[in-house]
């Protein structure tokens, strides 16, 4: 009965995947392409003016024929409006994370659009500030902090190698989609090797926060398991901060298996560390480990290279060791995004 009502599913879902993709399409070309980028920042010297001073600039260093386009540190932002939204006229990198403003506010007006990261804050790539990379094994409905608009899809690979032969291969495809500041929805479609193994949706939103590099919010998950006819709930308090190019981040919470033969109650535990080399590489080593009511436990320890390749498309790819029914294996996981 459980093939035949895969067998049924698959043509439905090829549709609505074929049409997932269209709509991610229209979303991601329907935005701006970035401008140019503009001329090299020049690194900061010791002898360079402290930031609140030059945030505060006299009036008449602005004033001539040119007030409105000078640009100072040559980061393509004019003075006249980084002095009116908080960035430095005299430093092309203001939050000093290696990228310059005008990369950062792409099309420079000084305001933080979708897709673009926050010149004020630290954070290398778009999204929300401040940039805490998304965990390989259990990730994020987009980064903490998405803004309205921001639409991701994402297909999530791994596989197992069992005694020199690769055993069943795990996928899933997925869109996220950002539908208000703070707010964002995915639907999932996790599959083994060629069937749809459940049907997946989750919840995420950031809650406010005053710190300047620290971020938190909740996620809820529903995945309901074809085979076991069974609904999985999962609830999760996720935060995250940032010293330097270091992220330190960690999912906490329950999650419970309902209907079906068998109920299952579990701990949830993922913490995991990233070094942001430049903008665009980063490490990290991620874990996860489950604790289940009736004495049983599972983890994983899966260290990361995560891989912005152009501004809208990001590789991930990962390797490490995984416990499941008190044996342990390999896993090689990989994942690619377009947002």
């Amino acid at each position: 009965m459980a093939s035949e009502r895969k067998s049924r599913l698959v043509p439905g879902l090829l549709r609505c995947g074929i049409f997932i993709a269209c709509f991610v399409g229209l979303q991601v070309s329907a935005q701006d392409e970035p401008p140019a980028a503009p001329p090299s920042a020049v690194e900061p010297s010791e002898h360079d003016v402290e930031h609140d001073v030059e945030d505060t600039l006299a009036d008449d260093d602005l004033q001539g024929e040119d007030d409105e386009t000078r640009d100072s540190d040559d980061d393509g932002i004019p003075d006249a409006i980084e002095i009116a939204t908080g960035t430095s006229p005299l430093r092309a990198d203001t939050d000093r994370d290696g990228v310059p403003d005008g990369v950062e506010d792409a099309n420079q007006d000084g305001i933080v659009d979708a897709g673009e990261s926050d010149p004020r804050r630290p954070g290398l790539f778009p999204g929300g500030a401040p940039h805490i990379p998304e965990p390989m094994n259990f990730d994020l409905v987009r980064g903490l902090g998405a803004r309205r608009g921001e639409v991701e899809a994402n297909v999530l690979v791994q596989v197992r190698p069992r005694r020199g032969r690769f055993g069943a291969t795990t996928w899933a495809p997925e869109v996220e989609w950002a539908f208000w500041d703070g707010l964002a929805i995915e639907i999932e479609l996790p599959m083994v090797d060629r069937e749809v193994e459940a049907l997946k949706a989750a919840f995420q939103w950031t809650a406010p926060s005053r710190a300047e590099r620290f971020t938190h919010g909740v996620q809820a998950i529903v995945e309901y398991l074809l085979d076991a006819d069974a609904t999985e709930l999962t609830a999760l308090y996720l935060a995250g901060g940032r010293i330097g190019h270091f992220a330190l981040f960690a999912m906490a919470g329950a999650r419970v298996l309902v209907g079906g033969e068998t109920r299952r109650e579990e701990l949830l535990l993922n913490p995991s560390v990233y070094y942001d080399i430049n903008e665009a590489f980063t490490i990290g080593l991620e874990g996860n480990i489950a604790w289940a009511v009736q004495n049983h436990w599972e983890g994983l320890a899966l260290a990361q290279l995560h891989w912005q390749i152009v501004r809208r498309f990001r590789l991930q790819i990962g390797a490490g060791a995984e416990w499941q029914e008190g044996q342990a294996g390999a896993l090689v996981v990989s994942r690619l995004i377009l947002e």
